[in-house]
């Protein structure tokens, strides 16, 4: 791993993340809960994982890995400690969540609606709450809200092409 900063050094309890791509490019966040040295002789993660062989991710487990496997090359990140303003759990806490969970079926992974980062702020926070989630929910509501004055200009042009009348584009 690179040298790190001060603030580049994960704290049991911390969420932490790294970029991942899809086909060469930057496509999302991987989330997981830092719980430090486990009795082996790496840093721990815990995450929740839909299985990369699997597109729909239907088969999905929450699991222990050392940070570097967590990485895959990939640089470290630290989510802010107090996201939102929420007061994060004590960290004993957040470990016996995360741990409580290893080995979990937690069924199909959705990248909107049970991904990684959920798992990761309900460990940390209690809350079901993902940004990814959010970003994408208002990405679609834009593009819809686009695709909508696309087809009523487009709607209206049609009209007058066909029919010959002018439409009220007031």
């Amino acid at each position: 791993m690179n040298k790190k900063t001060i603030d580049q050094i994960p704290q049991p309890g911390d969420v932490i993340y790294v970029h991942r791509k899809w086909k060469g490019i930057p496509a999302y966040k991987h989330y997981g809960v830092f719980i430090g040295y486990d009795g082996t002789l790496k840093d721990q993660v815990i995450h929740f994982r839909g299985k990369e062989k699997d597109i729909a991710f239907s088969e999905a487990d929450i699991i222990q890995t050392s940070l570097e496997d967590f990485l895959k090359d990939g640089e470290l990140k630290i989510q802010k400690r107090d996201l939102k303003g929420w007061e994060p759990f004590p960290t004993e806490e957040i470990i016996r969540k995360a741990k409580l969970h290893c080995g979990e079926k937690r069924g199909t992974y959705d990248l909107l609606y049970n991904n990684c980062e959920h798992f990761a702020n309900e460990c940390r926070f209690g809350r079901h709450y993902s940004l990814q989630q959010k970003l994408a929910e208002g990405a679609k509501n834009t593009f819809v809200f686009i695709a909508g004055v696309v087809v009523t200009i487009g709607g209206k042009a049609l009209v007058e092409k066909f029919t010959g009348e002018k439409t009220d584009r007031t």
